[in-house]
């Protein structure tokens, strides 16, 4: 039996017991205590420690012992006790700090962007590769490798873009070595080792009387296991392991591999050279039959055939708290979740705590409790560039960046945090102003563009400067954190008591005064890069809420939660990808040359997950919950889950026995009314005299197939608001063409020319220009236009030999007496051609669909007809009433679709059925239905919204 170390088995409450037994035993000298020293994991597992202390005193006042994260040193305590070393820390350069190193890396890859294929390498995409570098770098250190080792690597045996990278990894070592020492300072891995370093040898040395205990640590680098066994040997040294497992047979424990989660306190007991049954247990397991069935369910896949022995073994009481919570999706899971951690705070002092790596679950949990206001603490916080004053600052570099473009400025203006000098209530009621009259209408006001003005001066200082090709990152960023404060300030508060309060607020400030120091490193940049580099830069911050958070509810990560007890443990999202993490590519380096250079393989993060996961189900109360699909894509069971299904069979049971289905079945039906009500689509009935007396013929083909457009158009005249800047569209296209289509017939109204094709062409390349077609958009369009202006002279050589007149875009209109009064009907045709025989042809332009000679038969394609009538009665303007003998789709650049049979018989009808109309709705009782005939729907609609179509026009029954 080894004297100083003790295990606490996985069902304990490690920190509970660990305060628990110390507390006991200084009662007589409570002072004492003070004198102990704890290592621990990680500050999560300190919390923990200080708050169980704290918790088994009560309200008694307690000095607690000293506690620290196993890799922080007290350099100064070292340098009071380090006797000969005393020197040697004092001569022991800084650490180079994070944002720095991430700068200086990220300036030495985008100096290399030969090396990986690209003429540029762009200084957001550097700072991601830098941050994997610092990774790289800080693993070397804690391995206890060296960069020198890469030229036992054979770049031959690789494939030709890992020895482009080895040869920058080379730079790397050659180059890195050398900044850090002209600027004198370490890398903080490389520091922190030395420090660590520097108290095991001052420990081995003096033999210090003084109790230092080393806890829950697995030992992961070979440093730590140098610690753990330092501290074995002194005389008051203690080591507290957690969950090794003493169940499992010795064949099983040979055959333990990286991904069991043993393995790294094997490495440990065998460095250590003790035999696992030799540490003996602080206290007994709380739940033997359940440490039992985590052993079983963690067994080497080398010896699983020994699952069937496993009914013998385990006790069906191993289960008792145990649940499955297999859920639809992802937004079933998390509500599900939400409800069970609620519940739980119906018990007075009982916690709950949701442990899992992913962030989307973990973010619509904590959205989901927020329905009972109930603010949960999420270890892993939110990234700055997500909260509001992170969005605020990017929208003001983002805005200068798009060239202060309307869309860009309305987004900045918009924020919350932007008020301009102005109080909250003038900014956004004239910024509404601002939109609607100025820059949609597009009204002249001077008032409102002088307020725009205003406002864009605030910018002038961050816009100058990005319209530079070149200037120093230090000053584009003091001049964008100058912009952000001028338009943050209120008429009565400056920008800076505004912008920088609160956690957000507060971590910004930080980010921004450490960029600020370091920003020289980067010396001047190309300013179009700027943006990007900020936005990478503000990603990598995380802001945590410091206060307000529930004190009975967490959200962990698996890490964080290591050592951590609570009543109810909810592992979740407990599919391939999260439990265990999906191990990701490396920019840097391969498999097989991780394993040669000697890097720990990737699966020894499926063991430490697994150790984690094994910790977790521990817990007395343990809720296993999964989502079948997650964003509409299945997932895959976790090899977990599926162990304890097969365990489960093994026991000859069933998985389902464990569903926790009632919250499941809650969570599906908790937003679900109480009753339902049909909805039935509007069918408003104005009064006759506030109908319209007067439409279109495109706008009778839309009252035959959307009455309810017609009325919100022109009753309630509604109209939609213009784009603040529209980017061109295909409907845009189509203008240029009728527009290129209408000066050419104009100036050949009366014959076809020879050279009509150059110009076509020529007239193509001028509105192309008017109309200001970037590009990137021409080299699409311009080949399509080439062929709309082939197929028009072939089909006009032969149509122009019966034409004695072409009529462009000709007004014309059509009355008659209705029920209520005169009605018109009035059109825009794009062709009226007087045949040389007296008669008339009506020409309709198509850049898409056209329609059918059945829609025009029928009466659901009423334009033409109607255009027909008008020019049938003599109502286009300069064109004498006469005989139509065709009505005419020209599908430019495909096909034309003539419809000439029975002209006299279809005019009539297409009268007939428009009279009809007209009179229909000239009686008050007649609604403007929306959308009366499902199978006529339009094509495209301004008012679909202002009709709810989507609440009524496809429902389910209940």
């Amino acid at each position: 039996m080894q004297k100083h170390l003790y295990n606490l088995p996985l069902t304990c409450n490690f920190t509970d017991i660990l305060a628990q037994k110390f507390l006991q035993e200084y009662a007589e000298n409570p002072l004492a205590l003070t004198d102990v020293l704890f290592l621990l994991p990680n500050r999560r597992a300190v919390q923990s420690l200080r708050e169980a202390f704290v918790r088994h005193k009560g309200l008694t006042p307690t000095l607690l012992p000293q506690m620290l994260p196993i890799g922080d040193v007290e350099e100064d305590e070292l340098f009071l006790t380090g006797g000969t070393l005393g020197e040697e820390l004092m001569r022991l350069p800084p650490a180079v700090g994070s944002m720095e190193r991430t700068l200086l890396l990220a300036r030495l890859i985008a100096q290399k962007p030969q090396d990986y294929g690209l003429e540029k390498m762009p200084l957001g995409q550097a700072v991601s590769l830098a941050c994997e570098l610092s990774n790289l770098l800080d693993m070397v250190e804690n391995e206890k490798l060296d960069f020198s080792l890469l030229q036992n690597l054979v770049p031959e045996e690789y494939a030709k873009h890992w020895q482009e990278t080895l040869k920058f990894l080379t730079i790397i070592t050659d180059w890195w070595p050398k900044i850090l020492a002209e600027r004198g300072l370490l890398n903080p891995a490389r520091r922190r080792s030395l420090l660590l370093e520097a108290r095991i040898k001052i420990w081995q040395n003096q033999k210090t009387e003084k109790r230092i205990v080393a806890a829950g640590t697995t030992a992961t680098f070979p440093l730590m296991k140098e610690l753990v066994k330092t501290v074995l040997d002194l005389p008051n040294g203690e080591v507290f392991l957690w969950g090794v497992d003493k169940f499992i047979d010795d064949e099983s424990w040979n055959k333990i591999d990286e991904t069991h989660p043993q393995f790294e306190l094997k490495e440990l007991l065998d460095f250590l050279q003790i035999d696992r049954h030799d540490v003996p247990d602080v206290e007994m397991p709380q739940n033997l039959p359940r440490e039992m069935l985590i052993s079983e369910l963690m067994r080497p896949a080398a010896t699983t055939d020994l699952w069937r022995e496993a009914a013998s073994k385990i006790s069906p009481t191993a289960l008792d708290g145990l649940h499955l919570l297999d859920c639809t999706d992802l937004r079933e899971e998390a509500l599900a979740i939400a409800l069970l951690m609620r519940q739980t705070l119906e018990t007075p002092g009982k916690t709950a705590a949701l442990v899992t790596s992913d962030r989307n679950l973990a973010r619509r949990v904590a959205g989901e409790l927020k329905r009972w206001e109930i603010k949960v603490d999420d270890s892993a916080g939110v990234p700055l560039s997500l909260t509001p004053i992170g969005i605020y600052l990017r929208l003001v570099a983002a805005a200068c960046d798009e060239n202060l473009s309307k869309k860009a400025l309305l987004a900045l203006f918009k924020h919350p945090l932007c008020a301009g000098g102005y109080d909250y209530a003038t900014m956004r009621a004239k910024l509404r102003q601002v939109e609607k009259k100025l820059w949609r209408a597009q009204e002249a006001d001077a008032e409102l563009e002088a307020f725009v003005n205003d406002l864009m001066e605030k910018l002038c200082e961050l816009f100058e400067l990005r319209a530079q090709p070149k200037a120093s990152f230090k000053q584009m960023l003091t001049a964008h954190m100058r912009c952000a404060e001028a338009l943050a300030a209120t008429a009565s508060q400056n920008g800076q008591q505004l912008l920088w309060r609160g956690d957000a607020g507060e971590a910004a400030a930080a980010f921004v005064a450490d960029l600020f120091e370091q920003a020289e490193v980067l010396g001047e940049i190309d300013t179009v890069e700027y943006l990007a580099l900020f936005e990478a830069l503000c990603a990598k911050q995380v802001v945590r809420p410091r206060f307000g958070t529930h004190p009975r509810l967490k959200i962990l990560g698996p890490i964080e939660a290591r050592l951590n007890h609570f009543d109810v443990t909810i592992i979740g999202e407990i599919n391939e990808g999260i439990w265990p993490l999906q191990t990701t590519s490396d920019p840097w380096m391969s498999r097989p040359m991780k394993k040669d250079f000697g890097f720990p393989l990737p699966e020894k993060a499926i063991g430490v997950s697994a150790l984690d996961f094994s910790g977790q189900m521990g817990a007395k109360d343990v809720y296993l919950t999964r989502a079948e699909r997650a964003q509409g894509t299945p997932m895959v069971k976790s090899r977990w889950w599926l162990r304890l299904e097969t365990l489960l069979r093994a026991l000859h049971l069933q998985a389902k026995q464990f569903s926790a289905e009632t919250y499941k079945k809650i969570a599906k039906h908790f937003d679900t009314p109480e009753q339902f009500f049909k909805l039935l689509p509007p069918a408003p009935t104005p009064p006759v005299i506030a109908r319209p007396r007067a439409l279109s013929a495109s706008n009778v083909e839309m009252w035959l197939r959307d009455p309810y457009a017609i009325y919100a158009k022109y009753i309630l005249n509604l109209k939609p608001l213009d784009e603040v800047e529209e980017d061109l569209s295909m409907a845009d296209y189509g203008t240029i063409i009728h527009e290129i289509l209408e000066e050419f017939n104009n100036k050949y109204s009366t014959s076809w020319p020879q050279n009509a094709r150059e110009e076509l062409l020529r007239l193509g390349q001028v509105y192309f220009a008017q109309h200001q077609v970037a590009a990137e958009t021409k080299v699409f369009w311009w080949p399509n236009f080439e062929k709309t202006v082939d197929w028009v002279v072939k089909q006009e050589k032969i149509y122009r030999q019966n034409i004695a007149r072409v009529h462009n875009e000709i007004k014309g209109d059509f009355s008659w007496q209705a029920p209520a009064g005169t009605f018109t009907v009035k059109a825009v045709a794009d062709r009226v051609d007087e045949t040389k025989d007296g008669k008339i042809n009506i020409i309709d332009y198509k850049t898409g669909r056209i329609r059918s000679a059945a829609d025009v038969h029928n009466g659901t394609a009423p334009q033409l007809p109607i255009e027909g009538l008008i020019a049938g009665h003599g109502g286009f303007s300069g064109v004498k009433a006469a005989e139509v003998a065709s009505l005419i789709y020209w599908q430019l650049g495909k096909k034309a679709q003539v419809v000439d049979d029975n002209m006299p018989e279809l005019l009539a009808k297409a009268e007939e059925r428009l009279k009809e109309l007209v009179a229909l709705f000239d009686f008050e009782q007649t609604p403007y239905l929306s959308r009366p005939n499902p199978r006529r729907l339009p094509e495209y609609s301004d008012y679909e919204h202002l009709a709810r179509v989507r609440e009524w026009s496809v429902q389910e029954e209940e």
